[in-house]
């Protein structure tokens, strides 16, 4: 079987707005402590790896690898869509999952470029399969 992992911005009160981002990343000894949940998640309780988006701090967003199985992740309900109904999207909850620091991608802080790079390059294909869609409709 093949491993895919999933992005993880979008939060249920925040949206994809990394300021008012809740979800957060304690840093205990030669871990974090990650709590919070993230919505819309392509691939959520699919995945094998998360690429979560976390608060180290109230101005930093960090990065970090997430594994799938780990204690304390936890799948909501599979998305009921109108389109892009081949892709499974669900909720994916962190209660205090615990990650090597080694899993942190970059350094603390990192977390928003990180973020704006895979944004870029997601919303020009957005907007191509939008368009091969619109296309098709006409």
């Amino acid at each position: 079987m093949e491993d895919f992992s999933s992005y993880c911005l979008t939060e249920p009160d925040s949206g994809s707005d990394s300021k008012a981002m809740k979800s957060f990343a304690r840093k205990e000894g030669n871990e974090y402590v990650l709590s919070g949940s993230k919505m819309f998640i392509s691939g959520g309780s699919f995945s094998s790896f998360y690429i979560v988006m976390a608060k180290t701090s109230p101005e930093q967003v960090s990065a970090f690898i997430v594994e799938g199985n780990q204690k304390g992740v936890l799948y909501g309900k599979k998305e009921e869509k109108m389109g892009w109904t081949i892709q499974l999207t669900a909720l994916v909850t962190f209660d205090n999952v615990r990650i090597p620091a080694a899993n942190l991608i970059g350094k603390e802080g990192d977390g928003f470029k990180i973020a704006m790079r895979a944004l870029d390059g997601g919303r020009i294909n957005i907007a191509s399969c939008s368009l091969g869609g619109a296309t098709f409709c006409l």
